[in-house]
C-alpha cells in the first residue's frame, strides 16, 4: 500500500566515486519504510542514473545521452554506480543489486552475474548506499552501522580483513553513519558528528591520517570535526564543512587537491579560493564544487587538461546538486535538466520525469515555520520565537529564514504550539518551551537551541500542541509532554518530560498528534486515537477523553494518510477522498456544515479531483489534489471562513502542504515555497512580520 505523507523526511544515499549529501523526499514513499535520505544522481566510470521524482532509476551508458528505466525497480531513493555494477537503495530499505559480480559487489552471496536488479540479502533497514568501483556499503538506520560487500583486496571494506565478501559485512567500530563514499581501493564514512573516518588503501594520503599506511578498519580523518559532505576520487578525498569551505587530501599530480601544487597530501588540505560551496563531486584525479550562486567549479584533470586550481564550468548555471565518476560528472539544474562533461563540452541527458528535489516545511501548531533544505540537511526556522522555538539560540522572532545550528542529518521536522522536534538520524532534538516535558529531556527547562531525547530507532516523529509521539522501527509509540487529556497514552494523565510508551499499539505505519489528541495508522489501513474526545476528535462516536487508544469508526475504506489539527483528525483514504471527524464550527471537518461529528465523514468533494496527500492545521485543513492543487476548508485568515473545499489560487503546482493555526505553506517542484495567511510573528517568511497575505515566496531559502 502506497502511503502518501507529509512527513517532512530527509532521504541521502551515496554513489562510488562519488558524493554524499541530504537531498528531500516530499513524501514517504511506502508504508512503514522508516525516512530515508537520497541523492538523485549516481555517476560512475562507465554509466550514470538519475532518480526521477516518481521514484523510477533512469541510466544511461556514456557516450549516449539517452536514459532508459530500470525494469523491475519502484520507488528508488538513491543508486549507487560502479565500474560494471550497479545497486539501488528503495524506500522500504532494501537494496538491489546487478551487473558484473565477480568480486561478489552484488552480495547475494555468489559470485554469479546477473542483468537485472536482485535484492541483496541482509542489507535491510538501509538509509543510505554508496561504494567504490567494485564493492559496496549500506549505512543501516540501527545505530548508523555500516555494512560492505565485494572486493577487500586492499581492506576496503574495512573488516579488518584483505578477504572478499558476497555478502553484507559489519565494518567494526563505525556509528553514527549518514554517508559513505569510496575510491578504487579506499572507503571513507560521514558521521553525525561532523568527523570522517577512513579505511582502505592510503599510498597516496587517501585516508586523510597523516600518513601513507594502509588501513583494514576505519581511521579518524585527522582534523575534520564539522563535515556535511563527503566526496571519494580514485585516490583522493574531499569534504565540503559547514562554513562551505571543502578540504581534500589523497593523490595530487593532476592537481585534484586545489591547493595550487600536484603534491600529493596526507592531511585536509584547503582548496583554494573557494569559501561558499554548497555541493562536491570528485572522479579519476578531479574534483568540482557547486557554489552558492549555482555555478560549477572543478580542477584536476578535465578532458586533455588539468589545473592545480578551480576553474569555471562555462555554460552552467542554476545548479543545485553535482556528481562524479570515472573522468565524468553530471549536475542537476533547479529546471531538472541533467547534463554531463568530461573535457569542456556539456551533453544533456533525455530523462522522461523531472530529477530533484524541494524543500520540505512545515508550519508548527503555533506561529512559526522550518523547511528542512535538500542540498545540506539541515533546517531552518522563522516566525514567533517567544520561548526559543526556532532553535537559533535566542527568542528573538525571525521574519526571514534562520539556520538552527549544529544540525546536520536532518529527516523529519515538526512543530508544535512553542516548541519544535527534528528527527536526526534515528534520534531526536527538541527546543522551546518545556513547561510539562514537550521536549522530552527529562527535564522543565526551556531550550534556544537542540536538546537530545534518550531515543534511539526512530523512524517517524508527529508534533502535537505541548506533546509529541514517535514511531519506532519495530511499529511502536512512545509519546511525552503534556498529558492532561491522556494523549501521551499511557493510561494516566500525568505529564511526561521523558518518551514513555503507548499502552496497546502495534503495527503502527504513521502517528500524527493534534491540539491534545494523538492518533495512529495500522498496517491494515485502520486507525487508533487517544486524548481529549470533547468535540469527537477520536472518531469513536463518543465524547468521552481516553487515556489508551480506541478504534476510529466508520472509515469508508482503509485510511493511507492521518493528519491531526488542534481538534479535529482526517484520512485520506485509498481511493483518493477525504474523511474527516471532530470539531466542526469554522468548516474544519469540510462537509459544508458548521456540526461537530464524532465519526468520519466525507469531505464534500475536491473539486473533482482525488486527494494524494492532507494536512490540518488549527481551525483549517487542506489536501495537495493530484493535479498539484491546493484545496482548503475550514477558517484561514486570507481566504476567509468556506465550509468545503475551496482552491488556493497563486501558487500554481505544490507537491507538499502544511497548515497550520492560521497560515499554511506550500512546496513547489521548482524548489520554490509559499506561504499565506496571517503573518502576525513573521511566519511567512517573507522579510516582515505584518498582515496576513495570499500566497507569497518565502526569502531565503
Amino acid at each position: 500500500m502506497l502511503r502518501l505523507s507529509l512527513s517532512l523526511a530527509i532521504l541521502t544515499g551515496v554513489v562510488g566515486c562519488a558524493s554524499s549529501s541530504p537531498e528531500l523526499a516530499t513524501n514517504r514513499a511506502s508504508v512503514g519504510g522508516g525516512a530515508r535520505r537520497y541523492v538523485p544522481l549516481g555517476v560512475g566510470p562507465i554509466d550514470a542514473c538519475a532518480t526521477t521524482r516518481d521514484g523510477a532509476l533512469q541510466c544511461w551508458t556514456y557516450p549516449s545521452t539517452a536514459a532508459t528505466t530500470v525494469v523491475g525497480l519502484q520507488r528508488v531513493l538513491a543508486s549507487h554506480v560502479g565500474i560494471v555494477h550497479r545497486c539501488a537503495l528503495g524506500s522500504e530499505g532494501t537494496v538491489s543489486c546487478w551487473g558484473d559480480n565477480a568480486e561478489g559487489q552484488l552480495g547475494d552471496g555468489t559470485t554469479t552475474s546477473h542483468s537485472t536488479p536482485a535484492a541483496v540479502p541482509g542489507a535491510s533497514d538501509v538509509v543510505a548506499i554508496g561504494g567504490g568501483e567494485l564493492h559496496t556499503c549500506a549505512v543501516v538506520a540501527q545505530g548508523g552501522a555500516v555494512k560492505c560487500w565485494g572486493h577487500n583486496a586492499r581492506g576496503q571494506l574495512g573488516d579488518g580483513t584483505t578477504t572478499r565478501r558476497t555478502t553484507p559485512t559489519l565494518v567494526p567500530g563505525l556509528s553514527g553513519v549518514v554517508a559513505v563514499v569510496g575510491g578504487f581501493w579506499h572507503s571513507c564514512a560521514l558521521l553525525a558528528t561532523g568527523q570522517v573516518k577512513c579505511w582502505g588503501e592510503n599510498l597516496s594520503g587517501q585516508l586523510g591520517d597523516g600518513t601513507t599506511t594502509s588501513r583494514l578498519v576505519p581511521t579518524l580523518v585527522t582534523g575534520i570535526v564539522d563535515a556535511v559532505e563527503l566526496a571519494a576520487g580514485s585516490e583522493h578525498t574531499c569534504v565540503r564543512l559547514a562554513s562551505g569551505q571543502i578540504r581534500c587530501w589523497g593523490e595530487n599530480g593532476s592537481g585534484a587537491i586545489g591547493d595550487g601544487t600536484r603534491a600529493n597530501r596526507s592531511l585536509p588540505t584547503p582548496v583554494a579560493g573557494l569559501t561558499a560551496a554548497t555541493g562536491i563531486a570528485a572522479g579519476y584525479g578531479r574534483s568540482c564544487a557547486v557554489l552558492g550562486d549555482g555555478t560549477v567549479r572543478c580542477w584536476g584533470t578535465v578532458g586533455t587538461s588539468s589545473s592545480t586550481a578551480p576553474v569555471a564550468v562555462a555554460g552552467l548555471v542554476g545548479v543545485v546538486r553535482i556528481d562524479g565518476g570515472g573522468d565524468r560528472t553530471c549536475a542537476l539544474r533547479d529546471t531538472g535538466l541533467v547534463q554531463c562533461w568530461n573535457g569542456t563540452t556539456l551533453s544533456t541527458v533525455s530523462i522522461t520525469g523531472w530529477v530533484g528535489n524541494t524543500p520540505s516545511v512545515v508550519a508548527a501548531r503555533g506561529w512559526h515555520t522550518c523547511a528542512v533544505l535538500p542540498a545540506l540537511g539541515t533546517l531552518k526556522c522563522w516566525g514567533q520565537n517567544d520561548f526559543g522555538q526556532l532553535g537559533i539560540g535566542s527568542t528573538t522572532n525571525r521574519s526571514s529564514p534562520a539556520t538552527v545550528g549544529g544540525l546536520y542529518n536532518v529527516r523529519q521536522v515538526v512543530g508544535g504550539y512553542h516548541h519544535t522536534c527534528a528527527l536526526v538520524g534515528s534520534g531526536v532534538r527538541c527546543w522551546g518551551r518545556n513547561t510539562v516535558g514537550q521536549l522530552g529531556n527529562g527535564t522543565t527547562n526551556h531550550q534556544s537551541s537542540p536538546s537530545a531525547v534518550n531515543l534511539t530507532d526512530v523512524v517517524e516523529i508527529a508534533g502535537g500542541g505541548d506533546h509529541n509521539c514517535v514511531l519506532l522501527a519495530g511499529g511502536t509509540v512512545k509519546c511525552w509532554g503534556h498529558n492532561g487529556f491522556g494523549q501521551v497514552g499511557d493510561g494516566s494523565t500525568t505529564h511526561r518530560s521523558a518518551p514513555i510508551a503507548v499502552s496497546g499499539l502495534s503495527g503502527v505505519i504513521q502517528i500524527v498528534a493534534g491540539g491534545r489528541h494523538s492518533c495512529a495508522l495500522l498496517a491494515n489501513g485502520q486507525v487508533r486515537c487517544w486524548g481529549d474526545n470533547l468535540r469527537g476528535t477520536l472518531g469513536d462516536g463518543t465524547t468521552v477523553d481516553r487515556r489508551t487508544p480506541v478504534a476510529t469508526i466508520g472509515l469508508f475504506t482503509s485510511a493511507v494518510q492521518l493528519a491531526a489539527g488542534d481538534d479535529q483528525t482526517c484520512a485520506l483514504l485509498a481511493d483518493g477522498t477525504v474523511q474527516c471527524w471532530g470539531a466542526n464550527a469554522y468548516g474544519q471537518v469540510g462537509d459544508g456544515t458548521t456540526v461537530d461529528r464524532l465519526t468520519p465523514t466525507d469531505v464534500s468533494g475536491l473539486l473533482g479531483y482525488r486527494g494524494t496527500a492532507i494536512t490540518a492545521g488549527g481551525r483549517q485543513t487542506c489536501a495537495l489534489r493530484t493535479d498539484g492543487g491546493i484545496a482548503c476548508w475550514g477558517l484561514n485568515d486570507v481566504m476567509g471562513l468556506s465550509l468545503v473545499p475551496t482552491t488556493v489560487n497563486g501558487i500554481g503546482a505544490a507537491t507538499q502542504i502544511s497548515a497550520s493555526e492560521d497560515f499554511a505553506c506550500a512546496s513547489r517542484g521548482d524548489g520554490t515555497v509559499w506561504c499565506w495567511g496571517d503573518n502576525n510573528a513573521g511566519q511567512l517568511g517573507i522579510g516582515a512580520a505584518g498582515s496576513p497575505s495570499p500566497p507569497v515566496q518565502v526569502i531565503g531559502l
